[in-house]
């Protein structure tokens, strides 16, 4: 249910330059920190990008933006 969310998470990271350490924190997470409740997991990505270093404001408008679902 949140593989879409994850998607985005990980294209929103990589436009601050964090793909790579973002998709490592995911797949480490799966099935314990987040996966099935998309808007409780789009909270725990933000959560992420601020563990990671990465602008959070920036991170969660680029996770709002529809262009990245449709992509």
């Amino acid at each position: 249910p949140s593989a879409l969310a994850s998607a985005v998470a990980g294209r929103c990271a990589a436009a601050q330059g964090a793909y790579w350490p973002m998709y490592e924190r995911l797949f480490a997470s799966h099935g314990q920190a987040w996966g099935g409740a998309p808007e409780q997991d789009r909270a725990q990505f933000a959560a992420f990008a601020a563990e990671l270093g990465l602008d959070v404001a920036a991170f969660r408008a680029c996770s709002d933006a529809p262009a990245h679902a449709d992509a």
